[in-house]
């Protein structure tokens, strides 16, 4: 899974809510090591700080990811991974900012 970019932010969400701390910050310091050649998207970092229970720093790098426009940024609104995230009024600032405020959440139901 290292080898691929786009996991390792999976990989250290996993990690940390496996309590296992030292690898998700193993994580973030490849990504910081990924990133002095090239792109490390910034949603992928706030979803390893998600997972650490770092609220604020996850939130700025989504604000960051939200800045780089990140494309999957624009599932915010009904990605149930961010839930913790909900209560917090730089999410709701975020959400308004990238206008998904009105974008309806499935309940799971068919």
């Amino acid at each position: 899974l290292k080898d691929y970019p786009t996991a390792l932010g999976g990989l250290g969400y996993t990690y940390a809510r496996l309590g296992r701390r030292a690898e998700a910050l193993g994580v973030l310091a490849e990504m910081d090591r990924r990133a002095a050649y090239g792109y490390v998207s910034a949603y992928n970092r706030a979803l390893v700080h998600l997972g650490l229970g770092d609220r604020e720093t996850a939130l700025t790098w989504l604000e960051r990811a939200a800045d780089e426009r990140t494309y999957v940024m624009s599932y915010m609104a009904v990605t149930s991974i961010l839930d913790p995230l909900r209560p917090e009024p730089r999410f709701a600032a975020l959400q308004e900012r990238m206008r998904l405020t009105n974008v309806p959440r499935s309940t799971g139901a068919t």
